[in-house]
């Protein structure tokens, strides 16, 4: 996938559309590392089924990226780069991989929403992050869980 955008040509997308966001500190976010995971989940948000997503904290530093905060506006881009949702985030953990909870993996709504579903499809996705920023994935990396609601779907 690309880099993401900056806030603001992504907010300069918005004013076009006459879209006003919320106040608050605004990050980019994108969710999957090809077209096809990021049309699932984004889908996958957008029917509700899907209220958290979970980053490497080695991820953000190595792509000199600040953790996410609460109460922060994410406006989350789609594989090609475009608004497709704006979310506000209303919780967010640093746990290690392998202490990520049954209820959190339910709340990030994918697979069948177990954590051995969880657990499985995240370590394939941290383990290609690893391969590209050079490390080792390992059950005592840390990871951000970031639960959030959504205020914008774009594509209403």
């Amino acid at each position: 996938m690309t880099p993401l955008p900056t806030v603001a040509i992504v907010l300069a997308k918005l004013q076009a559309c006459a879209i006003t966001l919320p106040p608050g500190d605004v990050r980019i976010s994108g969710y999957g590392d090809s077209p096809a995971l990021s049309t699932s989940l984004i889908g996958l948000i957008r029917t509700g089924q899907k209220r958290a997503g979970t980053g490497l904290v080695w991820g953000f530093a190595a792509d000199g990226e600040a953790l996410p905060e609460v109460g922060q506006i994410e406006i989350v881009v789609d594989h090609l780069n475009e608004p497709a949702l704006v979310t506000r985030l209303t919780s967010v953990q640093i746990v290690a991989f392998a202490d990520v909870t049954a209820e959190y993996a339910a709340i990030e709504g994918e697979g069948d929403g177990s954590l051995a579903y969880w657990r499985h499809a995240h370590w394939d996705y941290f383990t290609r992050e690893c391969v590209r920023i050079g490390r080792e994935p390992a059950e005592s990396m840390m990871v951000v869980c970031s639960v959030f609601e959504v205020i914008i779907d774009l594509a209403e």
